[in-house]
């Protein structure tokens, strides 16, 4: 049995988010029994979307969730419940604590089990949004038995048989109740001045919710707030899927484990407004070209343009965290970046793409809507 427990730390280049163990977790499980006081709309879209889950549900494996609705859970979140249990119908089974108790439901525990035996659990203090699988300090703990193991986890099936008259299917009176929650924006402020990523292993090489051994971060990627600059490629009418060299990948979107880290992504519009959020994985080409791309909803439904490439600009926020921008030739500030990019060393192989300080894109395009981002961090707790 192996017992690993993690600090969630959005600071160091060696964290692995609650969100990624999931997902390293559902591969290969057949059946998910969760419990979580809160959820959000966003991460239930994004964790149903993950492969590995469309995987375990296409093979007839089973997701059973009890989501509390005491507070944050809203409506909307609820009413997409309804949609993907129809649409994953009979597979998936989201459910709804009906609390009539004067204590708070809030638990946040998952279960994962597989055809060999084998089991997981994963138990913390994150619930499903994105503050709790991302973007918060977090603790959390996986426990991974194989199939000759004994986890005991009768406690969670006693409680769904105990509780069973308040786990209910999300009626009218759930969305009710629901629809009085008020989402939580948390604002953070950092009054001990710029945050350093700490470049430190949490816990060791595994299976579960860890990258393989990585190089040490350089030092000049030790500092939030870097700007990547970054030319797109034609990539033959497929453009949204950006292609990055690897030490674009390694070194400033600090991924190297592509079958479970994530890059969560925000486009920015011209008012410096973050749009819904984007959860996406490096998608690596095993293939002669070996490229890496990662999907960037901005570049969708634009036609290619024919005079000039263009270009991607991101914003870290945190470890594989970032705002962005696409600019297209013609844009307002495109010729800036241009020009900011050809002053600086380019990094890897293939089209331009260079990493500037924050300080630089200031004096080169002191309008760029990342400048206008008032908070560069929270979410819902």
């Amino acid at each position: 049995m192996e017992i690993r427990f993690s600090i969630q730390d959005p600071t160091n280049s060696e964290t692995t988010y609650l969100y990624e163990a999931i997902v390293a977790a559902v591969h290969g499980a057949n059946h998910w029994r969760g419990l979580y006081a809160f959820a959000s709309r966003g991460v239930i879209n994004h964790l149903v979307a993950e492969k590995a889950t469309e995987s375990l549900l296409k093979q007839k494996g089973t997701i059973e969730w009890v989501v509390g609705i005491d507070a944050i859970t809203n409506k909307n979140t609820l009413e997409r419940l309804q949609a993907l249990e129809i649409e994953h119908k009979p597979y998936f089974l989201p459910r709804i604590f009906w609390n009539e108790t004067k204590y708070l439901f809030h638990p946040k525990v998952s279960v994962f089990t597989y055809k060999s035996g084998r089991k997981v659990l994963i138990l913390g203090s994150g619930n499903l949004t994105p503050a709790g699988m991302y973007q918060n300090f977090e603790a959390y703990t996986v426990i991974e038995a194989e199939p000759e193991e004994h986890l005991d986890t009768a406690t969670i099936d006693d409680f769904f048989e105990r509780q069973a008259p308040n786990i209910r299917v999300i009626d009218d009176e759930s969305l009710a109740i629901a629809a009085e929650n008020i989402v939580i924006a948390l604002q953070k402020s950092n009054k001990l001045g710029k945050l350093k990523i700490v470049p430190k292993l949490i816990f060791p090489k595994s299976k579960f919710g860890q990258a393989p051994a990585k190089k040490p971060v350089p030092a000049e990627a030790a500092v939030l707030d870097r700007v990547l600059i970054a030319q797109i490629p034609g990539a033959g009418g497929r453009w949204a899927q950006v292609h990055m060299n690897k030490e674009v990948i390694s070194t400033y979107f600090l991924v190297t484990d592509f079958e479970s880290q994530r890059v969560y992504l925000s486009l920015v519009n011209q008012a410096g407004e973050r749009q819904d959020e984007e959860i996406r994985p490096v998608i690596y080409s095993a293939g002669s070209n070996k490229n890496m791309k990662i999907e960037m909803s901005g570049a969708k439904g634009m036609d290619y343009p024919q005079n000039g490439k263009p270009v991607a600009v991101l914003r870290e926020r945190q470890i594989r965290t970032f705002d962005y921008i696409i600019m297209m030739p013609g844009n307002s500030g495109y010729k800036e970046i241009a020009k900011l990019a050809m002053t600086l060393p380019q990094v890897g192989m293939g089209d331009r793409r260079v990493i500037a300080t924050l300080t630089q894109l200031k004096a080169s395009w002191p309008e760029c809507p990342l400048l206008k981002v008032s908070d560069p961090a929270g979410g819902e707790i």
